[in-house]
């Protein structure tokens, strides 16, 4: 619920003009289009059409999803934890302030590296935990639901597609 807060906070704040209407981007930058993105969906549903905001992980799945992912890929490939220096010394260089965010995460997600086919190995995952999804979200879903996470895009597009969720924003990881 506080996300929501913040997230209609903003959208109260940055959503208009002087004229009513929705600024054009002032830089090309990935942070200026996701805010371009939200802000036409508010716009979308002010007009009348209903839209429901949510946070993926511990709101409509029950855990993080990118953890579970982790643990699956390493039960399946246990080949995979040659990456774990990597990925516990970019914790600890996160922790301390060393790295931002997003090299953090760029450095966990090394271990993709060793995963033939990741797209199978995605969809493997989702067939297995599908029912990790709350059912109360499954009986309120709508068309125009807007899922937002940091779990990476990659992961949550696929479930967004089966579950008929068309607005999704999470991090992209390269």
């Amino acid at each position: 619920m506080y996300q929501i807060y913040l997230l209609l906070r903003f959208y109260r704040q940055n959503a208009r003009s002087a004229a009513g209407r929705i600024d054009e981007p002032r830089r090309n930058t990935l942070k200026e289009r996701r805010r371009m993105l939200f802000l036409r969906q508010m716009q979308a549903a002010r007009k009348g059409r209903h839209m429901n905001a949510y946070d993926f992980d511990h709101c409509i799945y029950a855990g993080d999803c990118t953890i579970d992912f982790y643990r699956f890929c390493l039960k399946q490939k246990p080949a995979l934890l040659k990456y774990l220096p990597r990925q516990i010394w970019g914790l600890v260089l996160y922790a301390f302030g060393f790295i931002q965010k997003t090299a953090f995460k760029e450095r966990f997600f090394s271990f993709l590296k060793g995963v033939d086919d990741r797209d199978a190995m995605i969809a493997t995952f989702w067939a297995t935990h599908k029912e990790k999804i709350y059912g109360w979200y499954l009986e309120r879903q709508n068309e125009n639901d807007l899922i937002i996470s940091a779990s990476p895009e990659f992961l949550l597009k696929p479930i967004c597609e089966l579950l008929g969720v068309k607005h999704l924003i999470a991090s992209r990881v390269d």
